[in-house]
């Protein structure tokens, strides 16, 4: 009710003055409020916020949908990229019942991660995930070599976050279908990624999973990093055809709908796909 009333009258003002006076009022507005507009809209549809797991959407998804989608059974999840292990910590108080997987290459954060979870059931692995088994590097700030920065791409450093005294170190790689294949693990419920510019290449390396419908939701970021992978929203779009993606924001989902090229804002965001058997509940 209270959106609607606010609706008429944005409509009686803009009717009254103009779209055009309005828009100079709202200009002007912004000026002495020092408010940048850009970013005002950016927040508002889930883009440019970072702040923490309430204000980024995360915690929605977690306390709204995971638990509604999972109770009453023991869920697979997936933290890809779970440098020191908040995001999984966070899983293990609200899905109690569920197994956690915590994947970390960053042998320096993995380090902390493993004696986080030293005494619960989450499996801590010193792997990383992509589109073939192999061997790599990741880089990471020399004086902070455990940072959540940590990437596999050099350039995330060098141009994004300009920093040249970099560490490096060798990571064993895996894929996610042979993963799961190793493990037995026959379907998975939730998988979080956040790789720093890595995302892409990680679910080339569960296609098996995917085109068999087996990864109900896929939690992945999508920001300025992806410049340096070189990777657009519409490649997510591509390889995963079968899904629904929804920005996150602290109040619900945004549905992006099908490919649009005005999506391709390359800033903090965190993107849902859901898989079509289920995301028909979550349409608006």
């Amino acid at each position: 009710m209270k959106k609607l009333i606010l609706k008429k009258v944005a409509q009686l003002v803009r009717n009254i003055f103009g779209k055009k006076t309005l828009s100079r009022f709202i200009l002007f507005l912004s000026r002495v409020g020092q408010i940048n507009l850009l970013t005002f809209a950016y927040n508002e549809i889930g883009i440019l916020n970072p702040g923490n797991y309430i204000v980024s959407g995360e915690s929605f998804v977690i306390k709204n949908i995971l638990k509604k989608e999972t109770s009453g059974k023991e869920q697979i999840l997936f933290d890809i990229g779970a440098n020191k292990g908040n995001y999984a910590e966070m899983l293990c108080k609200e899905l109690p019942e569920s197994k956690i997987f915590a994947f970390e290459p960053n042998f320096r954060a993995y380090e902390i991660l493993k004696r986080k979870f030293a005494d619960r059931t989450v499996k801590v692995l010193n792997k990383g995930l992509g589109s073939d088994k192999s061997v790599k590097k990741i880089y990471s700030y020399a004086e902070d070599s455990g940072s959540s920065h940590s990437s596999t791409f050099k350039e995330v450093f060098t141009k994004i976050h300009q920093v040249e005294n970099l560490t490096e170190m060798d990571f064993a790689c895996t894929t996610i279908d042979d993963f799961c294949a190793e493990n037995k693990i026959d379907e998975v419920d939730f998988i979080k990624i956040d790789t720093e510019g890595g995302e892409l290449d990680i679910l080339k390396g569960a296609r098996r999973m995917l085109k068999e419908n087996r990864i109900k939701f896929i939690q992945f970021e999508f920001n300025e990093m992806n410049v340096v992978s070189r990777v657009f929203l519409k490649d997510f779009y591509e390889i995963l055809g079968q899904y629904e993606l929804f920005r996150l924001h602290e109040k619900g989902l945004i549905p992006l709908g099908s490919y649009n090229p005005k999506n391709e804002i390359f800033q903090f965001q965190n993107i849902l796909a859901i898989n079509h058997t289920a995301s028909q509940n979550y349409k608006t």
